[in-house]
């Protein structure tokens, strides 16, 4: 079929004029009038009657379509189109940035089997400190905070000598002077 804009004429008929002269209900003459038939819409003309010249319509066809025109498919089907293509393209994406799953546990040996259950009984934040005062026990803390604010000599071991003001290992942690 050809491509049709609005209003561009699709075929030509002849038909009988409206206001011809009547005389007691019967038509004295019969005038015939050319018509263009135009197309409604634009589009593609799909279809058209098999028409012959100087014959009536009504002999050759059935029903009043001399063409049918086709504009194609509706705009939402674009639109359809465009979201499924955006749609698949977001799943692959997903399944490219999908992480790996995590490795399997590795089976336990039985080097590992006390160290584990010593950090499994007890788990502490920050850092293990043992100090030792002379003839007494060895007392341990876990310090969370920095500085210690402790003066010590810079040989081994270390002996706190003295603190800084607001000491945080001698006022939170509770560390002596003279502690190793």
């Amino acid at each position: 079929g050809d491509w049709v804009e609005k209003g561009d004429c699709i075929a030509t008929i002849a038909k009988p004029q409206t206001d011809s002269r009547r005389l007691g209900g019967r038509r004295l003459e019969a005038v015939m009038v050319e018509e263009n038939v135009t197309a409604p819409k634009k589009g593609w003309v799909d279809k058209e009657s098999s028409l012959v010249a100087g014959q009536k319509i009504k002999d050759n066809q059935v029903g009043s379509a001399i063409a049918v025109i086709d504009f194609g498919p509706p705009w939402w089907l674009l639109l359809l189109g465009f979201l499924l293509a955006l749609c698949c393209m977001m799943c692959c994406l997903f399944k490219i940035m999908q992480k790996e799953p995590p490795p399997a546990p590795e089976p336990e040996n039985e080097v590992m089997k006390p160290l584990k259950k010593r950090l499994d009984s007890g788990l502490r934040q920050g850092c293990r400190l043992d100090f030792q005062k002379e003839g007494q026990e060895i007392h341990t803390v876990w310090a969370k905070f920095r500085p210690l604010g402790i003066h010590h000599s810079y040989e081994a071991p270390l002996v706190a000598n003295d603190f800084t003001f607001n000491s945080y290992a001698k006022d939170a942690l509770g560390w002596k002077h003279g502690a190793v």
